[in-house]
């Protein structure tokens, strides 16, 4: 149980490190305009025109920090400071997830197997949240095989996740060709910050798969306390 907490909290550190990474490159390319003048809904768009694809919308969603590529819907959100915003942020993460749109017209197979990884954990996390309250019902689940379900669960789910993570770094390698490309970032300057943008936006998405975790780690604490 030790060793599993330990595992368990340097995943979380190494999100924490993750976001914090994240959070001080878009400080910086926040405050950056380009040289383009180009908004990130606007670059979004031809990056996709550009590699000819005709069947994917890019929409705005009324949120912020809410950006992602629809493989059902075919659809590319983009949150408003994303979609509107004229600096390296905004280009860089609708740059990112435009990448996503690429894998998909390219039928790259792991793209498939993230959006399938990220419903099944969605799904099963709300049934591992709510097992615990089995545990309360005498005879209907032992604790010992709760806590191995969970255990288990959660394992497979961060392994299947760690194993797509290929999607993400690819991703950011057909953005950053894309961009260069289409001739959209001309300035040097622009182009290295851009790119900083871009890979910190996988990082980002690095971060949440490897804190996936937490919500087992919670919910097992308090059995390893009653246990002692």
């Amino acid at each position: 149980m030790i060793i599993l907490l330990l595992i368990f909290g340097l995943l979380i550190a190494f999100a924490m490190f993750a976001k914090a990474r994240v959070g001080v490159v878009y400080d910086d390319g926040s405050q950056q305009p380009l040289a383009s003048g180009l908004t990130g809904g606007e670059a979004a768009r031809k990056i996709l025109e550009q590699a000819g694809i005709t069947d994917v919308q890019v929409v705005e969603r009324d949120s912020w920090n809410s950006d992602y590529y629809d493989l059902m819907k075919k659809k590319l959100v983009l949150s408003q400071g994303s979609y509107r915003g004229r600096t390296a942020v905004s280009v860089g993460v609708a740059a990112h997830e435009a990448g996503h749109a690429l894998q998909h017209a390219t039928e790259y197979s792991p793209l498939a197997m993230r959006m399938s990884a990220v419903r099944a954990t969605n799904i099963l996390g709300g049934l591992f949240v709510l097992m615990p309250l089995l545990f309360a019902i005498p005879r209907w689940v032992p604790m010992k095989m709760g806590v191995m379900i969970m255990v288990l669960g959660w394992s497979g789910l961060l392994l299947f996740n760690l194993l797509t993570l290929s999607v993400e770094i690819d991703a950011s390698v057909r953005s950053r060709r894309a961009l260069q490309k289409a001739g959209l970032i001309r300035k040097p300057a622009d182009t290295k910050l851009v790119n900083k943008v871009i890979n910190a936006a996988a990082l980002r998405d690095l971060g949440a798969i490897i804190e996936s975790p937490k919500h087992l780690l919670l919910t097992l604490l308090p059995f390893g306390g009653a246990r002692r």
